[in-house]
Order: C-alpha cells, then structure tokens, then sequence
C-alpha cells in the first residue's frame, strides 16, 4: 500500500475503487468516520388525459405511471382525495398527482384535463344517392357524445328524414323509403351536451 500521511488528522476522499493505505499517527485516541452519499433514481412520472365532452358535462380522465425510477410499489394521492392511479369522471380542470414509491420517496405532477370545443358541425351541401359508394351519404362530422337529432324538410316544409342515431345517415329517401326528387332540401341538425344545446341549419342539394 501506500503512506499516506503522518499527523493528528487527515481527510481521505475521491476513492472509486478499493484500496489500501497506510496511514501514520500520533499516540492517542482517534475516531474514524465516513460519509455515504445516496443518489437514487428520481420518480418520473407519465400522465395523460382524455378532455370532458362538453361544458357541464364531466366524463374527463386523468392518469399516471412511473415510466422511470423508483422502487415499487408504488402509492398514489390525487388532489381530489382518490388513490388510484387514475381518475374517471372528471370536469375540466387541472389535477395533481402526489407518487411516494417504497422508499417513501415521492415525486409530483399536475394533469390537464380539457373540454372539447364546443360542436362545430362539418354539414355536406351535395349529396349523390345513385348507389356508387361514394358521396351517397349525408355525413354530419362534430358530434361529440350528445344527444343528436337531424332533420331533413322539402322545400315545403314536409318531413323527409328524421334520425337521432349519429351512425344512421340520410341517404337521400323518405321516411318510407323511396326516393326523394332531384332538388334542394333543408336540414337541421342539433345535439344536447349537458346543459347546452347546439343547433345548425342549411341547405343540401341532392343530384341524381
């Protein structure tokens, strides 16, 4: 080994592998201590949220996981009282999530959870019903999880078409059945969201 030093004291630092050094002393009495430093992996944290549907409506969700570090398990504290990794049921807002693994170490984030923008209702003004697979359908896009409702009047008034399923599509018939003539037909479309009512209205052309 080595000869270090000779004194009443000496600090030994820096040492990454093992060694072994002599070290001289005067007569007497000495206390040897070290010092262990501990440097754990710190908790990462990975949210995601799904945004509530519209406003009043409270059906958002938010969610963690420990992507990185840490020592499971793992023990979660939401803000709202709950202890799961996840939240249902949610009104838009903002959330936090207190992680603590089984070292008691914790780690910490917040969860937004949005609301979807208010219904903006994608309406075609051309539909083409003879049967080819393309454009045969009056396909309304913006519905979020409402209650639907669409409409189709002649020119008259007289009622063409009536659905409250977003998945059955007018495709350019009566109510009975048969077709309906070449020409220019209004619609109406509305969707309940909480306590909020959207409504749309125009005109479609069909072309045969």
């Amino acid at each position: 080994g080595n000869v270090l030093k000779v004194g009443s004291s000496y600090t030994l630092s820096g040492i990454k592998k093992t060694s072994i050094f002599y070290v001289g002393f005067c007569p007497g009495t000495y206390r040897i201590s070290d010092t262990v430093f501990l440097n754990p992996k710190s908790l990462n944290l990975k949210t995601s949220s799904l945004a509530a549907a519209c406003k009043g409506v409270c059906n958002g969700e938010a969610s963690v996981i420990v992507s990185k570090g840490g020592l499971a398990p793992y023990s979660y504290s939401w803000n709202t009282g709950a202890t799961d990794s996840s939240l249902h049921f949610l009104c838009a807002g903002i959330y936090t999530i207190y992680v603590r693994d089984a070292n008691n170490c914790g780690g910490e984030d917040t969860v937004k959870v949005n609301q979807s923008s208010d219904a903006n209702f994608s309406v075609p003004n051309i539909i083409t019903p003879n049967g080819d697979g393309k454009n045969d359908e009056l396909e309304i896009k913006g519905f979020s999880s409402g209650e639907y409702a669409v409409t189709i009047f002649d020119r008259w008034g007289l009622e063409m078409f009536k659905s409250a399923n977003a998945n059955i599509l007018w495709n350019g018939k009566t109510q009975n059945g048969e077709d309906v003539p070449a020409g220019v037909y209004y619609y109406s479309v509305k969707e309940t969201c909480g306590s909020t009512d959207y409504n749309q209205h125009g005109f479609v052309q069909v072309l045969r």
